[in-house]
C-alpha cells in the first residue's frame, strides 16, 4: 500500500503514470540527512547536528536545480552580533521551477524565523549572564 502512495507522489511530481514509475522501480524513499548548525560568539565555536528524513526521488531526465540562501544578523550587545545563514537547493523537471521555488521559498523562510528566534534567545542568555537582565529588544 505504501509503494501505490509512492508511485502516485511520483506521477504527481513527475506526469510519468503511477504504474509505469512502479514497474520501473521509480518511486520515492525516504532517505535520512543530517544538518548541522555552527554558531561563533566571541572566538568559540559550537556546533549541533539534527537529523532529518527527507523524501527522495530519481530522475528519468537530467534535472534543473533551483536554490536560496536566506541570511540573518542579530545584535548580541556590547559591539557583538551573530550571523546565521540557511541554504537550499533542490533539484525539480523544468515544469516543476516555480511550485520547487516557492515550496524552497518558504522552508527557508521558516528555517531562517527560527534561526532568528534561537538567537535572540543565545542574546537574552547572554545579557543575563554578564548580570545586565535588561529588556528583550527586538
Amino acid at each position: 500500500m505504501e509503494e501505490d502512495q509512492d508511485a502516485s507522489e511520483f506521477q504527481t511530481f513527475t506526469g510519468v503514470p503511477a504504474g509505469a514509475a512502479k514497474a520501473a522501480g521509480l518511486i520515492i524513499r525516504e532517505d535520512v540527512w543530517e544538518v548541522e548548525r555552527t554558531v561563533r560568539i566571541d572566538g568559540k565555536e559550537t556546533t549541533t547536528t539534527q537529523t532529518e528524513r527527507i523524501p527522495v526521488r530519481p530522475f528519468i531526465v537530467p534535472p534543473e536545480t533551483v536554490g536560496a540562501s536566506y541570511g540573518i544578523t542579530v545584535n548580541l550587545g556590547n559591539f557583538n552580533s551573530a550571523k546565521s545563514s540557511v541554504w537550499r537547493t533542490r533539484p525539480c523537471y523544468s515544469a516543476e521551477v516555480e511550485e520547487c521555488w516557492k515550496f524552497i521559498s518558504g522552508w527557508l523562510g521558516e528555517k531562517i524565523g527560527e534561526e532568528q528566534e534561537a538567537l535572540k534567545k543565545l542574546r537574552d542568555r547572554m545579557r543575563e549572564e554578564a548580570g545586565g537582565g535588561g529588556g528583550k529588544r527586538q
